[in-house]
């Protein structure tokens, strides 16, 4: 009995709990949401949702570049459907380190729209999400049938972008990072003091505070 006596003592969580726990609470819904919005209807959250990655790009880390032709994407969102994806992601600007400037915003263009538009008629009811941070390419898939954008930079990048989201009503997914997209993979973003999750939830909370007061809905 005496071994376990140190269980039995009261407890109080540290500060540093403390306020991770605060963050967490103010950056995340208190009920998890039956649904979630997006600009071509709603996806039901009551079983895990599959998306499947589709890179367009020539220079992705993950796959070489294998599908950045239009056949070849098109050929591979079959197969990720055949797969049972529920959402495609499609990217044409990889965020691998050690990458170039930033794609041009008619090359990202020219490597998404087309097979947004693509599938968008081969798949009606196929929910496609866009990777990217920048508004026109943002507006121009939502135009196109995207239903998500996906934004690395959780709306810090382009100013524009969570407008765009908002006026199209679309879903959007915040990712934590930091720096632009051509240096937010190196160490120069690195440091985040002694409490990393606290760090993170707290960028994300500024993240979700900046989607609310563009009009993007919270649901």
């Amino acid at each position: 009995m005496a071994r376990l006596s140190a269980f039995a003592r009261p407890w109080s969580a540290p500060a540093e709990l403390v306020a991770v726990a605060s963050t967490a609470g103010r950056a995340l819904a208190s009920e998890t949401p039956g649904h979630w919005q997006t600009a071509r209807g709603p996806v039901l959250l009551d079983r895990p949702v599959v998306i499947g990655i589709l890179n367009l790009t020539p220079d992705s880390f993950s796959d070489g570049g294998r599908y950045a032709t239009r056949d070849a994407a098109l050929s591979r969102a079959e197969q990720l459907v055949a797969d049972g994806a529920d959402i495609i992601d499609l990217g044409g600007e990889s965020t691998r380190p050690g990458r170039p400037d930033p794609v041009p915003v008619d090359e990202e263009l020219r490597r998404v729209i087309p097979v947004v538009e693509d599938l968008t008629k081969r798949h009606p009811d196929l929910l496609l999400s866009v990777d990217t941070v920048k508004a026109p390419v943002a507006k121009a898939a939502l135009d196109a049938g995207a239903a998500i954008i996906n934004d690395v930079s959780a709306l810090r990048v382009d100013p524009d972008i969570a407008g765009a989201v908002a006026e199209g009503q679309a879903g959007v997914i915040l990712m934590h990072s930091r720096g632009t997209v051509s240096d937010m993979a190196t160490s120069d973003h690195a440091s985040y003091g002694t409490d990393v999750v606290g760090a993170i939830l707290e960028e994300l909370g500024e993240a979700l505070e900046r989607a609310a007061q563009s009009g993007i809905a919270m649901e």
